[in-house]
């Protein structure tokens, strides 16, 4: 089983990067395990938190259900109030299709 999520984490870590990447509001992409984070900034500065008053990655878990995926939300992780993260988890049984 550890062999094959290495093997799909690859795909989906070549997928999550050509995806968000370059996007504005995505700091970090970055895995532990099967579990992969993407952190949420301020447009224009990878480095800084988002904003509490942007929203909270909370409301991007309704569109990431209708849409098939399960994630994540995680807010606060930097000091309790700023530093979000939307991490997501696929089973381990996760094809190859799926991953890319």
């Amino acid at each position: 089983m550890l062999g094959q999520v290495r093997e799909r984490g690859a795909g989906l870590e070549a997928r999550l990067l050509a995806r968000f990447g370059q996007h504005p509001h995505v700091g970090e992409i970055r895995a532990a395990g099967w579990f992969w984070a993407l952190e949420l900034v301020e447009t224009g500065h990878r480095s800084a938190p988002l904003m509490r008053s942007a929203g909270s990655p909370r409301g991007s878990n309704s569109q990431a259900l209708e849409n098939g995926l399960m994630c994540y939300p995680m807010a606060g992780t930097l000091d309790g109030v700023s530093g979000d993260h939307v991490v997501l988890a696929p089973p381990y049984i996760i094809s190859e299709a799926q991953t890319g």
